[in-house]
């Protein structure tokens, strides 16, 4: 069989050459063993074949973010970022790295840093800072797509929901954490959006008046099982006694007006 020969940039670390290497090879082995089957004749198990060529890309897929993370990695005594100033402060060999993507999470070795002439504050990983990552190395693909799972329904079904399609492979709780985040993020900025996305509304030609209606407000009573309940009972969560609470949505539209009659 004629092979070919796949050149590797010698720049990369090792380590990571032998992480691509095998992602690489795990693709080619389900090639060739899917090839085979079909060429004897043997009836092919397409549900597996298809699950084996998706477990193979995500280790590609795994291995290129390992690849593209480690390239920004920065090690030195002072950096400067932003026009702010920052010192080591904990060596790459005693500091390990987590960046969760869609398909996974990647470990690496970096160094953290803190800003100049500010003791007590929180420790950067220069990694997450350049590709903007949340809380927790959660990379902003994969936040913005668990996100979106999670405002569809709850966190479990969020997490089942990945399963299913075989992507961000995280617990309930994370898919908690990260659409929180993502809303966190977004409410502190809430202004800053609306002004671009009214910018960005284009006007039909018919239009020739608007009106601001008069929000519209729903408040749905739940109950939720309240921690004094339990404490004063001592029973537990499943059979506290449920306090009611209310949740509130609001929406406000723009009605546009047509000039013709």
């Amino acid at each position: 069989m004629e092979k070919i020969v796949l050149e590797v940039d010698a720049e990369l670390n090792p380590d990571v050459q032998k992480c691509l290497d095998n992602a690489l090879q795990r693709v080619t082995e389900q090639l060739a063993l899917q090839l085979k089957r079909t060429r004897q004749g043997r009836v092919p198990n397409y549900t597996e074949f298809s699950r084996n060529a998706a477990a193979a890309a995500r280790e590609v897929e795994l291995a290129m973010h390992r690849v593209g993370l480690q390239a920004l990695l920065v090690d030195a005594q002072r950096v400067r970022v932003s026009q702010v100033e920052y010192v080591k402060v904990l060596d790459a060999d005693d500091a390990m790295g987590s960046y969760h993507t869609r398909v996974g999470t990647v470990f690496l070795r970096r160094p953290l840093y803190r800003v100049v002439g500010r003791r007590n504050s929180p420790t950067v990983d220069l990694i997450a800072l350049q590709v903007g990552a949340l809380a927790g190395g959660w990379l902003p693909d994969t936040a913005e797509a668990m996100a979106f799972l999670g405002q569809q329904g709850t966190s479990r079904e969020a997490e089942a929901s990945a399963k299913k399609m075989r992507v961000l492979p995280y617990s309930r709780s994370s898919f908690e954490t990260v659409t929180h985040e993502v809303g966190r993020r977004l409410l502190d900025r809430a202004e800053e959006i609306d002004m671009v996305l009214a910018e960005q509304v284009e006007l039909p030609d018919e239009a020739a008046s608007l009106s601001v209606s008069a929000i519209s407000s729903l408040v749905k009573p739940v109950c939720r099982p309240s921690a004094d309940s339990r404490a004063a009972v001592g029973m537990s969560s499943r059979s506290a006694v449920s306090a009611s609470v209310s949740l509130n949505s609001h929406c406000n539209a723009v009605p546009l007006v047509s000039g013709s009659p």
